[in-house]
């Protein structure tokens, strides 16, 4: 998982204009969640309305249950995100957005 997100990272920084950096010695906070479904579980909240406190947060979702959602900033509404099978989904949380001065900002989510 660390070699995904130097790699995220590195593919970041050249998006932004930086000079290449290499993130190999990085050191990242890594937590794992995991959300235990089950049927009755369907349909509650699973986790509030927030933004991810780090710099990155890398999301592998099952593609059987779903439930992540984001915030639209057109409508204001949540929106689903439809999970996809074999990927994994990059958000970039309250640390990345300040570190790239908000020219890569964080987007409220939930799941449901």
């Amino acid at each position: 998982m660390h070699d995904v997100i130097v790699d995220v990272a590195g593919k970041l920084a050249s998006s932004l204009g930086l000079p290449e950096h290499s993130f190999e010695d990085w050191p990242c906070q890594f937590r794992i969640n995991r959300y235990n479904y089950t049927q009755d579980t369907v349909g509650s909240s699973g986790v509030q309305t927030h933004t991810d406190s780090g710099f990155l947060t890398v999301l592998q979702e099952d593609e059987c249950v779903g439930g992540l959602e984001v915030l639209d900033p057109a409508t204001c509404e949540y929106v689903p995100v439809d999970p996809v099978a074999g990927s994994f989904l990059v958000n970039i949380g309250d640390v990345g957005t300040v570190g790239t001065s908000w020219q890569q900002v964080r987007v409220p989510s939930r799941c449901s």
